[in-house]
């Protein structure tokens, strides 16, 4: 039986987990080529014994059996010695299997009496066995299981399994329909998984289940006795199939019951049938009981399923919602009665069967493993409950949370491979067969393929004994058999693969996350811990541990979540028809700026929370067309009750067009109180006529001056303020200001000092406190001046020693020179408005730590910095308690508070300080409802320190396709550069691959300069320095105003036309050729096709970051083989007699986060939508004129040549890699439906951005005049040349295709496409003059 949710599924579909796009990327696993796996082993000497009663009695047995059969398979077989039959007689049968591996090599026959196994322990041999069904089906497995499973899918073979195959799999979607609908019965046993279930299952089953667990474990923690794991762990697994299934509670974490031992028996008694070699008479007690506990069990299903559907029909339940969930029983009986589909009662009892003993045993098993691996690790299990408190947050997980534990499911992934469920695969070939390797098998052999063997194999995993999280990393897909080439089996492969791994690895992350949250465990010492196995892999006498309660959280959390808000600083919301832009919402750039501003991390994530808050698409259209639906009352109160503040402080001063009076505010807080900014009332008082009608003085202009207060002087003349300043200095800043004009705006820095002194003596008088904004703010602010340091002037003045002062904004990025003055100076207070949420995570998180390294917590207070719309109140609310969370509980681990200090210092910078320092009025107290806020998806905490290195690269492509670069100092950067960018030449995008200079005819020269400006979302420190880090950069003009020459704003561009038009976005994954080599000699590690030439492919993904990602890889590419003393080139053709190297480039479409290049169903002639179709055929239509910009030397066609896989024919074909494009049907894709198509003429020296551009406009145009496809070549294109156009074979004629290709010039822009041929031009004079020039393309690609 193959256990735990190993029931057996024809195809597996997008999940949570999965990336079908990408192959799995981890450099740790060593895969050997699959020829060095599967050579024959040379067979070992014969044993001298072969005495029925020796040692070697099975072999004997074997071969006296098969004596005078022509034995050609191949295969040798094993010797089984008498050691080994106890561990073959119902014991760890994976063991001896293992030994013999070592012995005999990965394939080998064992002998077992009568019966012998062909043993696979050959990832390309498992590999063609399991994906060939029916040619190798369960046999064995079947045959042992019937007396429990009856005819349940998971052993169902022949006719009745090709009844199952309609079943939609335990896939886990999150778009909003069916997985499609199929044969019946499948549709009837398992439910579609969508969103929306998955997050009740979490919430209901899952997360209780496991918390029971922790609470049954407490009484252990508290006495320090050891607890069998292993135990309770399969409790826990069976109360959560229970109720998964049935809604039914077996409770086994707390009682006994004959349900649940007869659950056990029949699990131990297929486990034995799995191993055992003798016949099943059912006389032998141990099966009379099997049989009478399989009885029990299937009575009491029966008796659950007619309970079941005594309530459906009594409450007449129907499916009619494609996302369908009963919340108060959400088990998959009910869905399946539920939905009406035709089956029998028998039928659906034994299919539940199937799922109750298979999903019950694999998961167990899985966290028992992984508690005693952690155990063994206690860096492994720190990093564990680090990501657990970090992700989590004190709270349960949510379903939304699981894909944010990347550790904890790479530690189950790693457990699994140790100790894969279940060890062996068994299947029996129905025909003759030839294996990998020219290994025969013949009908009705008995095949075990050894899971447990191909996961510890040193040929196959590094270092394969070790318990390696991090050898599968942390950002790529969840390992699978797909994408590890069955390097890596966890859930079975092919047709018959478990359809329950997603859930079986939900259910495994979530307990394990709720157990590392709560408690810490010990393993106990000097207890012996063995395998046994059947199904799954079990200890023989139990996995004891000692358990103990660690630090609780969820009292901070719940102190945070429940304290009502006292917002200290905000501004006026605006009317819905305000001209205020709702993206400003998001960002504090202006203008021009704005462009750039859905790039920042701080918007995309506020941009995520708003549209979860909502429901909607995250897209600004999207929220913007909910608003408007909603109105401006709807949408306030809703933010405002989430946010839940009590009182809201309004500064008014700030100029907003349509913005609602501080009254309005009333109708959705408590209390509201103004904050006068004493610049606007100065303004507004200047603005009026004199009270006695003459000329404005100082001393008139005193006398009607009221404060009540906050000061933005920083904005004006900075925060040096003189509390001296003379009379004679402010009358003449006043003429100025006044001579300026109305309306008036006061910028002189005399006049400023004198209001703000004036302010402090009127603050002082009246026991006001004030405002001073702080570090960082729009455009208009210099950030020189608003270092609060410039303070200590005025703080230093004995006049205003009492007033209290508060810094706005964190002050940041000054947070340390504002908490230092708030430690030093009694009467200076902190507000971190602002800072949160404009910031990143980590800049939020580390301004906040920074107020604390020395301010007291009774000094610090929270506001929104809301303006203009109610969502900036709710982000500001939401990520003040997040971050405070963050902070606090650091500060309880690293030993600065209690937790009891924690919570305590919680209320005070939410509320109580603020309602002290303002003496605000308003009832705080604990009656409140929990918190509304309580986020589906909590923030990380970075790690990396920012900015942390000496040095950064900023680097560009320039036309030629040479990845250039500018170091600046990490000072100058943060200064200035990453806001200013750095100068650059015209004549940098006009230069050749063969000289620094601008080529004459790309009309580019060195007069005029453009900025280089750092894109940040892409900075990475470098890992190989730790010094250095790299950016990648836009070309500029001026801010916000991009050059026309510039690449990636050429991608975008023409990315924005695909969106426009046609609503689709194009995804791009590339494949990098390149080569090794050593003093300018081939070094070679493997073959790719020539000598000493590797492959990278990149997984897809949208356009613009496929072209960052390219640049990216080569760099590194390079600078590691730098490191190591070699020379890694991407050129073209390295070496004429030799295979060339290719940058090839697949391209899908997509829409709504869904590939529309395969057609909807089989009926399409060539297996692609309509849209690909035409958007591919204008890529065949351009393709001569593309070919000057995808091949950009006179070198790269050396490489494009016949009979070369490089596409040197104008033409397509399926799967055909001589053809110029070709479609591709990867592994998972149905039968004749093409998810993507290949460019082979791409090369290593081409500029990524400039590709992706020329190809996606050459598909636009596709699009526009809906291009079809001519027939495909399945043949070699050479062998039918004389019927096919040739592509350009030289770079003169591609340049002469594309400047006469006028359709690519209107997309892409005249002037680049001068400066491309122009430099292209050049290219061609200068090597076919100088053709030895070439061999210094390596140092350049």
């Amino acid at each position: 039986m193959e256990s735990s949710l190993f029931i057996q599924s024809p195809s597996s579909f997008s999940s949570l987990f999965t990336s079908k796009s990408k192959p799995f990327p981890s450099p740790k696993p060593r895969f050997v080529s699959i020829k060095a796996s599967i050579e024959k082993p040379k067979p070992k000497p014969k044993s001298e014994t072969t005495s029925w009663v020796s040692p070697d009695w099975l072999t004997s047995l074997t071969r006296t059996i098969s004596s005078g059969q022509n034995d050609d398979s191949g295969i040798p077989i094993a010797s089984a010695k008498l050691d080994d039959v106890s561990e073959l007689l119902g014991g760890a049968l994976f063991l001896p299997l293992y030994k013999w591996m070592n012995e005999y090599g990965p394939i080998y026959r064992l002998a077992a009496g009568p019966r012998n196994f062909v043993v696979v322990s050959d990832p390309a041999i498992a590999k063609h066995v399991l994906r060939n069904y029916p040619k190798y089906a369960k046999g064995l497995v079947a045959e042992v299981s019937e007396f429990l499973f009856g005819s349940g899918f998971a052993i169902a073979e022949g006719p009745l399994w090709t009844l199952v195959l309609g079943l939609v799999r335990f896939g886990f979607r999150t778009e909003n329909r069916f997985l499609g609908l199929v044969l019946a019965r499948r549709r009837a046993v398992v439910p579609s998984l969508h969103k929306r279930y998955l997050s009740v299952i979490v919430e209901r089953v899952f997360c209780r289940c496991a918390e029971r667990l922790v609470e049954k474990l407490q009484p252990y923690a508290m006495e320090g006795k050891a607890v069998n794991m292993e135990e309770k762990f399969s409790q826990l697994t069976l109360d959560v199939i229970g109720l998964s299934l049935f809604n039914y509670n077996f409770d086994s974490l707390t009682t006994d019951s004959p349900v649940i031992e007869a659950v056990y028996t029949a699990l131990k008694e297929a486990e034995l049938r799995s191993t055992d070699i003798l016949p099943y008479w059912k006389a032998i007690p141990r099966q009379v009981k099997a049989e009478k506990a399989v009885t029990l069990i299937r009575e009491t299903v029966e008796d659950l399923i007619a309970k079941c559907k005594e309530i459906v029909e009594r409450e007449g339940e129907r499916i009619n919602d494609e996302e369908y969930v009963n919340e108060s029983d959400p088990s998959i009986l009910r869905f399946l009665l539920a939905s009406r589909e035709e089956v029998s009662s028998v039928q659906l009892r034994d299919d539940l069967l199937s799922m109750l003993v298979a999903g019950h045993e694999t998961t167990g098993s899985v966290l028992t493993w992984t508690l005693y691996l952690l155990s063994k690790s206690p860096s492994a299990l720190a990093k564990a409950q680090e990501e657990v408190d970090r992700v989590l947050a004190g709270r349960n997980p949510a379903y939304e949370d699981i894909k944010e534990l990347k550790y904890i499911t790479r530690c189950i992934n790693e457990s699994m491979r140790l100790y894969p469920h279940p060890p062996v695969l068994i299947r029996r070939a129905q025909v003759p067969d030839i294996l990998p390797g020219n290994y025969k098998v013949n009908t009705g052999q008995d095949i075990m393929i050894s899971v447990y063997n191909v996961h510890r194999s040193s040929a196959v995993w590094e270092k394969a004994e070790e318990f390696l999280p991090e050898r599968f990393e942390l950002e790529g897909p969840i390992p699978n058999e797909t994408n590890t080439d069955f390097k890596f089996i966890p859930f079975s492969g092919g047709p018959r693969k478990c359809v329950g791994d997603q859930f079986a690895l939900m259910e495994a992350i979530v307990a394990l996350a709720v157990f590392l949250q709560h408690l810490n465990v010990e393993l106990v010492p000097d207890q012996t811990i063995s395998m046994t196995t059947g199904a799954t892999i079990h200890t023989t006498n139990g996995l004891y541990m000692k358990v103990s309660q660690r630090m609780e959280f969820k009292e901070l959390k719940k102190a945070i979540d429940q304290v009502e808000l006292v917002d200290a600083h905000a501004h006026n919301i605006v009317s819905l028809d305000s001209s205020f832009p709702f993206i400003r919402t998001f960002s504090e750039a202006t203008g021009d700026a704005l462009s750039f501003a859905p790039h920042s991390l701080s918007f995309k994530r506020n941009l995520r929370e708003v549209a979860q808050l909502y429901g909607t698409e995250v897209s600004l259209e999207a929220i913007e067309k909910h608003r408007q639906t909603l109105g401006l009352h709807s949408l306030t109160t809703k933010c405002f009750n989430e946010a839940r503040i009590s009182a809201l402080l309004i500064d008014d001063g700030l100029k907003l067009d349509k913005k609602h009076d501080t009254e309005w505010h009333r109708n959705f807080v408590p209390y509201v109180g103004r904050v006068l900014r004493i610049e606007t009332l100065a303004e507004q008082i200047l603005d009026e006529e004199s009270p006695d009608d003459s000329s404005w003085t100082l001393d008139s202009f005193t006398k009607a001056f009221i404060v009540a207060l906050k000061t933005i002087a920083a904005y004006r003349s900075g925060l040096d303020i003189d509390t001296h300043v003379s009379k004679e200095v402010v009358e003449s800043g006043l003429v100025e200001v006044l001579q300026a004009g109305k309306p008036v705006r006061i910028g002189n820095k005399g006049l400023i000092d004198y209001i703000l002194t004036l302010s402090l003596e009127v603050a002082e008088r009246c026991d006001l406190p004030l405002q001073i904004h702080t570090g960082f703010g729009d455009k208009d602010l210099d950030l020189r001046l608003s270092n609060p340091l410039h303070l200590r002037t005025l703080l230093e003045d004995k006049r205003f020693a009492k007033c209290r002062i508060v810094l706005l904004h964190a002050s940041y990025p000054f947070s340390k020179e504002a908490s230092y003055l708030s430690s030093v100076y009694p009467q200076v207070f902190l507000d971190f408005g602002l800072a949160v949420p404009k910031l990143s995570v980590h800049g939020m998180v580390s301004s906040v730590k920074e107020l604390l390294h020395l301010a007291p917590t009774k000094k610090v207070m929270f506001s929104t910095d809301g303006y203009a719309t109610p969502e900036t109140y709710y982000l500001g609310a939401k990520k003040a308690r997040e971050v405070i969370f963050l902070v606090l509980r650091d500060a309880c681990v690293s030993g600065d508070l209690s937790l009891m200090e924690a919570i305590d210092a919680a209320k005070d910078i939410l509320s109580r300080n603020a309602i002290a320092f303002y003496k605000i009025d308003v009832d705080t107290s604990s009656s409140i409802p929990q918190s509304r806020i309580s986020p589906k998806s909590q923030m990380e905490e970075p790690h990396a320190q920012e900015d942390s290195s000496s040095f950064v690269r900023v680097i560009w492509v320039d036309t030629s396709g040479q990845q250039r670069c500018r170091v600046v100092q990490a000072q100058r950067f943060n200064r200035s550069v990453k806001k200013n960018g750095i100068g650059l030449t015209h004549a940098s995008m006009g230069m050749t691959s063969f000289y620094d200079g601008p080529a004459e005819e790309s009309k580019l020269t060195g007069i005029g300069e453009i900025r280089l400006v750092p894109d940040l979302s892409t900075k990475r420190i470098i890992p190989w320095t730790k010094q250095e880090s790299m950016v990648l950069a836009d070309m500029l003009l001026k801010p916000g105003e991009a050059w026309e020459y510039c690449p990636r704003e050429t991608l975008r561009r023409v990315t924005n036309v695909l969106k426009d038009e046609f609503d689709l976005v194009m995804n791009a994954g590339f494949e990098n050729e390149f080569y090794l080599l050593k003093n300018v000699v081939r070094y070679a590690f493997h073959a790719e096709s020539g000598k000493g030439q590797f492959e990278v492919s990149l997984g897809h993904t949208i356009a613009f970051h496929a072209a960052d990602n390219l640049v990216y890889t080569r760099e590194v590419i390079r600078s590691v083989a730098r490191k190591h003393g070699l020379l890694a080139t991407f050129v073209p053709k390295y070496d004429l007699c030799d295979i060339g190297s290719g940058s090839h480039v697949h391209i899908s479409l997509w829409k709504n986060g869904e590939n529309v290049f395969p057609a909807s169903d089989k009926s399409s002639a060539h297996g692609m939508s309509s849209i690909g179709e035409e958007f591919m055929a204008g890529v065949l239509f351009h393709l001569p004129s593309i070919f000057a910009v995808l091949a950009p030397l006179p070198n790269s066609y050396d490489r494009i040549q016949p009979n070369t896989f490089s596409g040197a024919f104008q033409c397509w074909g399926k799967e055909n890699r001589e053809a110029a494009i070709r479609t591709a049907s990867p592994p998972g894709a149905p039968d004749g439906l093409v998810t993507n198509f290949e460019i082979k003429a791409c090369d290593g020296s081409t500029n990524p951005h400039l590709s992706l551009a020329i190809i996606m406009a050459a598909g636009i145009d596709g699009l526009r005049r809906h291009l079809q496809l001519p027939d495909p070549i399945d043949t070699n294109p050479a062998d039918v040349a004389a019927t096919l156009n040739r592509l350009p074979e030289t770079l003169s004629e591609a340049v002469e295709a594309l400047e006469k290709d006028k359709v690519l010039h209107e997309l892409l822009g005249q002037n680049l496409l001068a400066a491309i041929t122009g430099v292209r031009k050049a290219e061609v004079q200068y090597y076919s003059k100088n053709p030895d020039a070439c061999k210094q393309l390596i140092h350049r690609y």
